[in-house]
């Protein structure tokens, strides 16, 4: 699980996987981010920084592609 890319753990929690459901409809695009930085930090490592994604947003409230 490690090994997995910010982006495919934010697709696995948008679009579900195997036995887990889709999440996309329950949790909000930013949330989804905080998951992903709270999964790294239970795995030990570093969080990256959150990838640049036309969902995400910045304390200012602008999106990242408005930037």
């Amino acid at each position: 699980m490690k090994d997995l890319s910010d982006g495919k753990i934010f697709h696995t929690i948008t679009y579900g996987i195997n036995l887990m459901g889709p999440h996309a409809s329950q949790i909000n695009p930013e949330e989804r981010w905080k998951i992903v930085m709270f999964v790294h930090k239970l795995q030990g490592g570093a969080a990256a920084p959150v990838a640049a994604d036309s969902t995400a947003k910045d304390p200012s409230g602008a999106t990242a592609m408005a930037k």
